[in-house]
This record gives structure tokens, sequence and C-alpha cells, in this order.
């Protein structure tokens, strides 16, 4: 998952699930899906005011927006630490299979305006 210009996140940040050469002796807390090695699960830590809780919110939000659409409340959703991002866009992306076909799918979107402004699968 990558996420943009969104609450606390001003450049783009990503969540890997892709393992790390360091896993190598418990191969139950990874699956292989064709030539990649992926992580059955994760932990979020972090300090306070690190942006766990809007990693969280950034999925919930790609929830509804598929579900129902921008919500009215998403105008102040983008990052507010500089002015320029209130017309900046703001990016989704979510990595996933399906059997063994890798997908990506993503939107952008003008929160301020409450305008999507892209969107695709790969």
């Amino acid at each position: 998952m990558s996420v943009e210009n969104f609450k606390s996140f001003d450049q783009k940040e990503e969540l890997s699930m892709v393992s790390s050469s360091k896993i190598q002796k418990n191969k139950d807390h990874r699956m292989k899906i064709k030539q990649t090695n992926l992580l059955k699960n994760a932990v979020i830590y972090g300090a306070n005011a690190s942006g766990k809780s809007n990693l969280v919110s950034a999925f919930a939000f790609i929830k509804t927006v598929l579900m129902e659409g921008l919500p009215v409340d998403s105008v102040n959703y983008f990052c507010r630490n500089r002015e320029e991002n209130r017309d900046r866009e703001s990016v989704f992306e979510l990595q996933f299979t399906a059997g063994d076909t890798f997908f990506a799918y993503g939107f952008s979107a003008v929160l301020s305006k409450r305008r999507v402004t892209e969107e695709w699968l790969v």
C-alpha cells in the first residue's frame, strides 16, 4: 500500500509486505507467489504521533471511497503541513494478488475539491 498527501503523510509512504532476505529461518511467516516471498502478517509500531493511526485511517478511507465515493469531510484530509497541499493530488494505491496474479489498484484525488482525478488497475 502507498499513500501520499493524506493526513500526516505528505510525501509518498509505502507499507510493503514483501519479505526481506533476513527472514530465512521460519518459513511459516511467509508465503511464496511465483518468485516473490510475502509476509503473512505484520505489526505496526512506533512513537506517538508517528502516523500509525493515520495508516489505519488510509485503509478505511480507501474502503469508503470504493464503497460510497469521496466522503464530504474528505475536504480536510489532505496533509495540512503545507498550504500548497490543498490543491495537490492525494494518491492511494494497493497492490494485491488474486491467485498467482499481481495487481495494482489506485486512485488520485484533489481532496479539498472532492474530485477524483485518476483511477487505475494494472
